[in-house]
């Protein structure tokens, strides 16, 4: 099926259909909300065909145009950044608002009166012109107050349901041992030294070549990285894939011996540093405020380069990939770039390269004003860098749905009251972050905010 955007063409056409029903498929790839008259090569009884909640809703607002030779359909729509909807038009009938402001949600009548109900979300005077038994018919309700959106942006505790993760910056290498020293710090310091950053890795191909390092395989390879701690964390574990070659392994010039005995902790959680075949260590004891150096020292003497196929590793485990650290931390950006501290979860932390689910909690109260509106919580859109997002909603510890895409907005009317309400927000990304190592931010990145609209109900005489 053709996509076909509100922001490129203004006219819709049919994506699939018959000689009775016919469906379109429009959406918004624009950041800003659209309103748009579509005008529609036939004409019927539209439905609003919603994947997300599963709901069919009519559509009461539209007018037909006849012509000469045809009756096309002219059908406004308004959607919200990102927003796509499945249109229906089925060939019946049904009475139906050429013009208002009013979004309508029903149309009946009760005894000899038509009663039209629907929302609005603005000051504003609502009104419907319509036809009733082919004769025009005007209906006007009382002008409605002001009821301004509640902003909920702030407030909001955030916690983590696994331990935090950080990947490593890459490494550096040196040719020959090079044990960590007091001295190999100050060189560094004074930019002395020649540790040289490690080749880019090859890409997995059909054909794939062994890395650069591995092409000349010197006997013993020195590698280190660094990593910056404001405050000692309650725990951090160093989480390595093991390399086919013997080696020793030094965190600020202690040397640690990495097991598989505490990866069992996050393995059957299906994190993506949890590899069956990766080693870690507590290095919770081993860390200090400020600069802190991770040693790789690789003995190559006796190792073979077996040339690399499609079913093997590219790296052929030789050279060491980037590393984790995991735990019980937050991380904070520091001098350009990001570092290790204790301080308290809030929403401000930044989870660069966590993966799983952040739960944001907050109560807010409810004003007598907003009872028995229509309210929407709606989350802005996450920044075009972020790391895609599942959101699942909870209002006073009932689960009101879950939003895989934009817009991320949920009608929550029938789960808030007057007074203190509770809002629990899960948000889960991919494994992307830990394992590529790109900052991409996680969790609730935008504005969160609660819209209220006017409930009303204009009524008036059918016309005999």
């Amino acid at each position: 099926h053709r996509v076909l955007s509100l922001l490129e063409r203004r006219d819709a056409e049919t994506l699939e259909g018959s000689n009775e029903v016919h469906f379109y498929f429009f959406v918004n790839t624009s950041d800003a909300e659209q309103r748009a008259n579509l005008r529609l090569a036939t004409v019927g009884a539209p439905t609003w065909w919603d994947a997300e909640t599963g709901n069919i809703t009519p559509l009461h607002v539209y007018s037909v145009i006849e012509d000469e030779d045809e009756k096309t359909m002219v059908l406004p729509l308004r959607f919200a950044p990102h927003e796509s909807k499945l249109i229906v038009i089925e060939p019946t009938e049904r009475p139906h608002v050429n013009t208002t402001n009013v979004d309508v949600e029903s149309i009946r009548t009760e005894g000899n009166q038509v009663v039209v109900e629907g929302c609005v979300d603005e000051e504003t005077t609502p009104f419907v012109e319509m036809l009733w038994n082919g004769e025009p018919l005007w209906l006007q309700g009382e002008r409605t107050p002001p009821l301004p959106s509640l902003e909920l942006s702030d407030g909001w505790t955030v916690e983590r349901e696994d331990d935090n993760v950080l990947v490593l910056p890459d490494w550096q290498f040196r040719r020959g041992r090079h044990a960590p020293s007091p001295l190999e710090r100050v060189k560094s310091l004074l930019g002395g030294d020649d540790w040289e950053p490690l080749p880019p890795r090859q890409p997995i191909t059909p054909h794939p070549r062994p890395e650069p390092l591995e092409r000349e395989l010197p006997p013993t390879v020195t590698y280190r990285t660094t990593f910056e701690v404001l405050q000692v964390p309650p725990s951090l574990f160093l989480v390595m894939e093991p390399i086919d070659a013997p080696c020793e392994v030094y965190v600020n010039r202690q040397r640690v011996t990495l097991t598989s005995d505490d990866m069992g902790r996050w393995r059957d959680k299906g994190l993506p540093y949890a590899d069956a075949h990766n080693l870690c260590a507590d290095i919770t004891r081993l860390v200090k405020v400020g600069t802190n150096t991770v040693t790789l020292i690789a003995d190559y003497y006796h190792a073979v380069v077996q040339p690399p196929t499609h079913l093997r590793r590219i790296t052929c485990d030789l050279v060491p990939e980037r590393a984790w650290l995991v735990g019980d931390f937050q991380v904070v950006r520091s001098f350009g770039g990001w570092a290790v501290t204790s301080a308290p979860q809030s929403s401000d932390v930044s989870h660069p390269h966590y993966a799983g689910t952040l739960i944001y909690r907050r109560m807010f109260s409810l004003p007598p004003d907003y009872v028995g509106k229509k309210l929407t919580l709606e989350i802005a859109g996450r920044e075009p860098r972020a790391a895609p997002n599942v959101l699942k909603l909870e209002v006073n510890g009932q689960p009101v749905g879950v939003r895989w895409w934009l817009p991320l907005r949920f009608d929550v009317s029938s789960w808030l009251h007057e007074g203190e309400n509770a809002l629990t927000l899960h948000v889960t990304n991919t494994a992307a972050p830990a394992l590529r190592g790109e900052e991409q931010p996680s969790g609730v990145l935008g504005s969160v905010r609660l819209v209220a609209q006017h409930r009303v109900v204009l009524r008036g005489p059918t016309t005999t």
